[in-house]
């Protein structure tokens, strides 16, 4: 049975997750760094879940409150492993690369044209509220 990896694309800039986020429990610690969640901060508003245009946050089954994303597996990369769902991936079809990387590059160029579209729509839904 085949499956769907929903993965962060940790968007340039001000992510809408990020720019969401009330509580700022959203956040990069670097600069262009990988859109990281403080557990501890979330509230579980699920605000960030409908400004994701990737669908990458999701609330867990259970009893969880917060929302759960990828964090690029900040541990293991730093430490020099690719982050898990590449080291696991049994087709290996996932790969991990550098953000100079002139493919990638190619790729997050649309990405924020898909991110550009939905703060626009978001914008759009807001202004129509009001």
């Amino acid at each position: 049975k085949g499956g769907t990896s929903l993965q962060c694309r940790h968007c340039e800039g001000d992510a809408p997750c990020m720019a969401i986020c009330a509580l700022d429990a959203i956040q990069r610690l670097v600069p262009d760094g990988p859109v990281l969640l403080n557990e501890e901060d979330c509230i579980g508003c699920k605000k960030c879940l409908s400004a994701c245009p990737f669908g990458a946050i999701y609330l867990p089954r259970g009893d969880s409150k917060t929302v759960v994303k990828c964090d690029l597996c900040i541990v293991r990369t730093e430490a020099g492993l690719d982050p898990a769902c590449v080291a696991g991936c049994p087709t290996g079809a996932l790969e991990f690369r550098d953000f100079d990387d002139e493919d990638l590059k190619k790729q997050r160029s649309s990405d924020a044209e898909v991110v550009r579209a939905a703060r626009a729509e978001a914008e759009a839904v807001a202004e129509a509220k009001d």
